[in-house]
């Protein structure tokens, strides 16, 4: 396999003017079906890099644990709920969202819904992401199948090699689909991205299963009440491990983030607080950004935010944010900071909170989003040569 020139998807500005809100340390985007087909077909016609992430409860159990998996999913362009329970927790805590599945996505790309693609299948087990493609193109319909590659059980390293990605460019993808395990396909996604020419780029390891027809989906009756997880147990036993583990693990995140946010939410309806939010921005030297934040901010009060966090990264330099009277925060505040940390650790350039108030700490925290107090530096994040990031092993 020789290495061949390809034509690299355009790295669009990160959009702060989307609506998002941050449900136990992820931001999510608050979006509909739709809207998700639509920006996958706009990346596509504009050969534009999106990456699309859908936590599930298993994803988050292991952003709790696992930084760099966090950090990757805070830079992606696109980040939907895929779980009921997540969906529930959010409407507790009353944000308005709905179930993004990844196997209904691609179902309704399968559809045409977002016009012809091709798709590239990337890990799987030996035989599953072959059975896919075959599929894909035996049926004929408006998604075909450009190719596979089994990568095997090497690192990620030997599965980002040169050969490795020119073979994934010389097919000419759309849609890189990626199955290779939670962290590590998110990892070989940040490794790989800057060498791959596919606009589109996804960890669904389940999907390929779906495709090629090994393993079947949940009846609908049964993904609606949330009790997929008993037909997947059904269809693979070795998964009931997992299962048990991250349920014993979402009941503790229940306990320690959302039941307190549940209550503070009841508490603020009966005793409302009065917007007093305050920003300022400024420039210092070395093209350093200062951004301050004060007072009790509401969700009217987040426009002046997102214009002042499009105008800080319109060019790059470290950000200071300076919060030491900052007072009442909602989910939609702490996911646009986020959104914020994810744009600086891929640009390479610092991040910090500056003198937090114990009201806002205490409020990162119930969040899972307190990562955010430690410094992110330009030495935390490191650069392949063809300029990919590349995570600690």
């Amino acid at each position: 396999m020789t290495e061949c020139a390809a034509v690299l998807p355009k790295q669009l500005p990160t959009d702060f003017h989307r609506p998002v809100f941050c449900l136990l340390g992820v931001a999510f985007d608050v979006i509909d079906m739709p809207t998700v087909l639509g920006r996958l077909r706009q990346a596509v016609h504009e050969r534009s890099r999106l990456v699309l992430s859908t936590p599930n409860v298993n994803n988050i159990v292991t952003v709790q644990r696992n930084a760099a998996y966090r950090d990757a999913v805070a830079g992606c362009e696109l980040v939907v709920p895929d779980g009921m329970p997540l969906v529930w927790m959010a409407r507790w805590l009353g944000i308005r969202t709905r179930r993004i599945a990844g196997s209904d996505l691609f179902q309704l790309l399968m559809n045409g819904e977002a016009g012809p693609l091709r798709v590239f299948f990337f890990g799987a087990p030996e035989g599953v992401a072959q059975a896919a493609c075959e599929r894909l193109n035996r049926d004929g319909g408006p998604v075909s199948g450009a190719g596979w590659h089994y990568p095997g059980f090497g690192s990620v390293a030997e599965m980002t090699a040169p050969e490795v990605l020119a073979g994934i460019n010389a097919a000419t993808p759309d849609f890189v689909v990626v199955a290779l395990g939670t962290a590590k396909g998110q990892q070989w996604i940040e490794c790989a991205g800057a060498g791959l020419a596919a606009p589109l780029l996804s960890h669904l390891g389940a999907v390929v299963n779906f495709v090629a027809g090994s393993v079947r989906r949940a009846p609908l009756a049964m993904q609606n009440l949330g009790l997929e997880w008993l037909w997947r147990i059904r269809e693979e036993p070795a998964l009931w491990r997992r299962y048990a583990t991250d349920g014993w693990a979402l009941g503790g995140l229940c306990v320690r983030s959302v039941l307190p946010l549940v209550l503070r939410r009841l508490w603020r309806s009966l005793l409302p607080v009065q917007s007093s939010a305050r920003l300022d921005l400024a420039v210092l030297d070395g093209g350093r950004k200062r951004l301050t934040l004060s007072g009790h901010w509401l969700p009217g009060d987040l426009d002046p935010l997102r214009q002042a966090l499009t105008s800080l990264t319109e060019t790059d330099g470290a950000v200071v944010v300076e919060a030491q009277a900052l007072g009442w925060v909602d989910h939609n505040f702490i996911g646009l900071l986020i959104r914020l940390y994810g744009h600086q650790r891929k640009r390479g350039q610092r991040f910090q909170i500056d003198q937090p108030s114990a009201a806002f700490a205490r409020q990162l925290r119930w969040h899972c989003a307190d990562y955010l107090l430690a410094p992110l530096a330009v030495t935390d994040i490191h650069f392949t040569k063809n300029g990919a990031q590349a995570w600690k092993q």
